[in-house]
Protein backbone atom coordinates (compact mmCIF):
# COMPACT_ATOMS: atom_id res chain seq x y z
CA UNK A 1 0.00 0.00 0.00
CA UNK A 2 3.17 2.33 0.97
CA UNK A 3 4.64 1.64 -2.33
CA UNK A 4 1.02 2.39 -3.83
CA UNK A 5 1.29 5.23 -2.39
CA UNK A 6 4.51 6.26 -3.36
CA UNK A 7 3.78 5.63 -6.53
CA UNK A 8 1.20 7.54 -7.00
CA UNK A 9 2.87 10.80 -5.68
CA UNK A 10 5.76 10.42 -7.68
CA UNK A 11 3.71 10.04 -11.09
CA UNK A 12 1.80 13.42 -9.69
CA UNK A 13 5.17 15.70 -9.48
CA UNK A 14 6.24 14.13 -12.49
CA UNK A 15 3.26 15.49 -14.48
CA UNK A 16 3.20 18.86 -12.27
CA UNK A 17 6.90 19.16 -13.35
CA UNK A 18 6.02 18.50 -16.83
CA UNK A 19 2.92 21.01 -17.19
CA UNK A 20 5.30 23.86 -14.95
CA UNK A 21 8.45 23.44 -17.24
CA UNK A 22 5.92 23.53 -20.26
CA UNK A 23 4.23 26.76 -19.65
CA UNK A 24 8.03 28.07 -18.28
CA UNK A 25 9.26 27.30 -21.82
CA UNK A 26 5.84 28.65 -23.68
CA UNK A 27 6.55 32.32 -21.64
CA UNK A 28 10.55 31.73 -23.02
CA UNK A 29 9.59 31.46 -26.52
CA UNK A 30 6.71 34.04 -26.84
CA UNK A 31 9.60 36.67 -25.17
CA UNK A 32 12.63 35.31 -27.22
CA UNK A 33 9.89 35.90 -30.09
CA UNK A 34 9.72 39.39 -29.12
CA UNK A 35 13.13 39.90 -27.68
CA UNK A 36 12.29 40.07 -23.94
CA UNK A 37 9.69 42.33 -24.21
CA UNK A 38 6.15 41.02 -22.66
CA UNK A 39 2.72 42.31 -23.32
CA UNK A 40 2.02 42.76 -19.48
CA UNK A 41 4.95 45.51 -19.17
CA UNK A 42 4.65 46.99 -22.57
CA UNK A 43 2.51 50.07 -21.17
CA UNK A 44 4.77 50.39 -17.84
CA UNK A 45 7.81 50.36 -19.73
CA UNK A 46 6.26 53.06 -22.41
CA UNK A 47 5.32 55.32 -19.54
CA UNK A 48 8.73 55.00 -17.06
CA UNK A 49 10.82 54.58 -19.74
CA UNK A 50 10.09 54.91 -24.00
CA UNK A 51 13.64 55.31 -24.91
CA UNK A 52 14.68 52.44 -23.08
CA UNK A 53 11.75 50.85 -24.99
CA UNK A 54 12.66 51.97 -28.60
CA UNK A 55 15.89 50.59 -27.88
CA UNK A 56 14.31 47.45 -27.82
CA UNK A 57 11.67 48.09 -30.81
CA UNK A 58 14.57 49.20 -32.92
CA UNK A 59 16.49 45.78 -32.17
CA UNK A 60 13.48 44.14 -33.15
CA UNK A 61 13.28 46.23 -36.49
CA UNK A 62 16.72 43.55 -37.64
CA UNK A 63 14.34 40.80 -37.72
CA UNK A 64 11.14 40.81 -39.50
CA UNK A 65 9.48 37.79 -37.24
CA UNK A 66 10.35 39.60 -33.81
CA UNK A 67 8.73 42.64 -35.16
CA UNK A 68 5.53 41.19 -36.67
CA UNK A 69 4.92 39.54 -33.46
CA UNK A 70 5.92 42.74 -31.46
CA UNK A 71 3.12 44.38 -33.81
CA UNK A 72 0.44 41.75 -33.00
CA UNK A 73 1.14 42.15 -29.58
CA UNK A 74 0.68 45.91 -29.74
CA UNK A 75 -2.88 45.26 -31.70
CA UNK A 76 -4.10 42.94 -29.27
CA UNK A 77 -3.15 45.27 -26.13
CA UNK A 78 -5.10 48.31 -28.07
CA UNK A 79 -7.83 45.77 -28.66
CA UNK A 80 -8.45 44.65 -24.99
CA UNK A 81 -11.08 47.21 -23.95
CA UNK A 82 -8.56 47.67 -21.10
CA UNK A 83 -6.53 50.32 -21.99
CA UNK A 84 -7.64 53.89 -21.56
CA UNK A 85 -7.07 56.36 -24.64
CA UNK A 86 -3.99 57.71 -23.53
CA UNK A 87 -2.50 54.65 -23.03
CA UNK A 88 -3.84 53.88 -26.90
CA UNK A 89 -2.13 57.20 -27.93
CA UNK A 90 1.36 55.38 -26.36
CA UNK A 91 0.65 52.19 -27.82
CA UNK A 92 0.07 53.58 -31.34
CA UNK A 93 3.13 56.31 -31.05
CA UNK A 94 5.48 52.91 -30.46
CA UNK A 95 3.88 51.34 -33.19
CA UNK A 96 4.32 54.43 -35.67
CA UNK A 97 7.84 54.33 -34.48
CA UNK A 98 8.37 51.31 -37.06
CA UNK A 99 6.29 52.60 -39.80
CA UNK A 100 7.75 53.31 -43.15
CA UNK A 101 7.99 57.03 -44.16
CA UNK A 102 5.58 56.30 -46.69
CA UNK A 103 2.90 54.74 -44.21
CA UNK A 104 3.56 57.57 -42.12
CA UNK A 105 2.85 60.19 -44.54
CA UNK A 106 -0.59 58.39 -46.01
CA UNK A 107 -1.78 57.88 -41.90
CA UNK A 108 -1.13 61.60 -39.77
CA UNK A 109 -1.12 60.61 -36.49
CA UNK A 110 -4.00 62.93 -35.21
CA UNK A 111 -6.39 60.90 -38.16
CA UNK A 112 -4.70 57.71 -37.52
CA UNK A 113 -5.54 58.06 -33.18
CA UNK A 114 -8.82 59.10 -34.42
CA UNK A 115 -9.96 56.50 -36.32
CA UNK A 116 -8.25 53.92 -34.24
CA UNK A 117 -10.59 55.54 -31.10
CA UNK A 118 -13.47 55.32 -33.15
CA UNK A 119 -13.01 51.75 -33.93
CA UNK A 120 -11.91 50.58 -30.54
CA UNK A 121 -15.29 52.65 -28.97
CA UNK A 122 -17.31 50.51 -31.49
CA UNK A 123 -15.65 47.50 -29.94
CA UNK A 124 -15.97 48.65 -26.67
CA UNK A 125 -19.53 48.56 -27.43
CA UNK A 126 -20.43 45.56 -28.39
CA UNK A 127 -17.90 43.99 -26.05
CA UNK A 128 -15.61 42.69 -29.01
CA UNK A 129 -12.00 42.06 -27.91
CA UNK A 130 -9.09 40.17 -29.25
CA UNK A 131 -8.16 37.12 -27.01
CA UNK A 132 -5.15 35.66 -28.83
CA UNK A 133 -3.13 35.74 -31.97
CA UNK A 134 -1.15 33.69 -34.72
CA UNK A 135 1.29 35.03 -37.06
CA UNK A 136 1.99 32.97 -40.52
CA UNK A 137 4.31 34.01 -42.70
CA UNK A 138 6.26 35.43 -44.20
CA UNK A 139 6.09 35.10 -47.56
CA UNK A 140 8.37 36.51 -49.34
CA UNK A 141 7.66 38.96 -52.22
CA UNK A 142 10.30 39.18 -55.05
CA UNK A 143 11.88 42.38 -55.58
CA UNK A 144 13.88 43.97 -58.45
CA UNK A 145 17.15 44.32 -58.75
CA UNK A 146 17.59 47.57 -56.66
CA UNK A 147 14.33 47.82 -54.71
CA UNK A 148 13.54 47.07 -50.77
CA UNK A 149 13.17 43.52 -49.46
CA UNK A 150 9.12 43.18 -48.56
CA UNK A 151 7.80 40.57 -46.24
CA UNK A 152 4.09 39.38 -46.44
CA UNK A 153 3.12 38.37 -42.71
CA UNK A 154 -0.57 37.09 -42.41
CA UNK A 155 -2.20 36.62 -39.15
CA UNK A 156 -5.73 35.28 -37.57
CA UNK A 157 -6.55 37.85 -34.26
CA UNK A 158 -8.73 35.27 -32.48
CA UNK A 159 -11.92 37.09 -31.02
CA UNK A 160 -14.03 36.98 -27.92
CA UNK A 161 -17.31 36.37 -29.47
CA UNK A 162 -17.42 33.84 -32.39
CA UNK A 163 -21.09 34.39 -34.44
CA UNK A 164 -22.01 33.83 -38.26
CA UNK A 165 -21.08 37.57 -38.42
CA UNK A 166 -18.32 38.00 -35.96
CA UNK A 167 -15.26 35.49 -35.24
CA UNK A 168 -11.70 35.81 -36.15
CA UNK A 169 -10.22 38.69 -38.04
CA UNK A 170 -7.87 37.93 -40.97
CA UNK A 171 -4.70 40.54 -41.71
CA UNK A 172 -2.33 41.25 -44.21
CA UNK A 173 0.78 43.56 -42.68
CA UNK A 174 3.60 44.13 -45.59
CA UNK A 175 7.02 44.79 -44.12
CA UNK A 176 9.60 46.54 -45.95
CA UNK A 177 13.68 46.56 -45.42
CA UNK A 178 15.21 50.73 -45.54
CA UNK A 179 18.42 51.24 -46.38
CA UNK A 180 19.59 50.91 -42.36
CA UNK A 181 18.36 47.34 -42.95
CA UNK A 182 15.66 47.79 -40.33
CA UNK A 183 12.34 45.75 -41.28
CA UNK A 184 8.94 48.75 -40.98
CA UNK A 185 5.71 48.26 -41.94
CA UNK A 186 4.26 49.35 -45.00
CA UNK A 187 1.16 48.49 -45.17
CA UNK A 188 -1.95 46.46 -43.54
CA UNK A 189 -5.07 45.09 -44.44
CA UNK A 190 -8.04 42.77 -43.98
CA UNK A 191 -7.49 39.60 -46.05
CA UNK A 192 -9.48 36.35 -47.53
CA UNK A 193 -10.00 33.87 -44.39
CA UNK A 194 -7.51 30.97 -44.74
CA UNK A 195 -7.40 27.61 -43.25
CA UNK A 196 -3.72 26.66 -41.31
CA UNK A 197 -2.61 23.83 -41.86
CA UNK A 198 0.34 22.17 -38.98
Amino acid sequence: MRKLIAIIILIGLGVTLYFYIGKKLENNDKETGTNGLIEEMIIPQAKDNYDGLLKKVRKLQENPDQLAEFNCMITKLMYTGKQSNEEIALLLKLQREYYSEETLNNNPEDVNLERLLEELEKYKTANYTIMGYKVIGPQFVDAEAGKKPVLIFNVIYYMNVTTKDLGEVYKGYVYEQNAEKLWELKGFGSIEDFSIIN
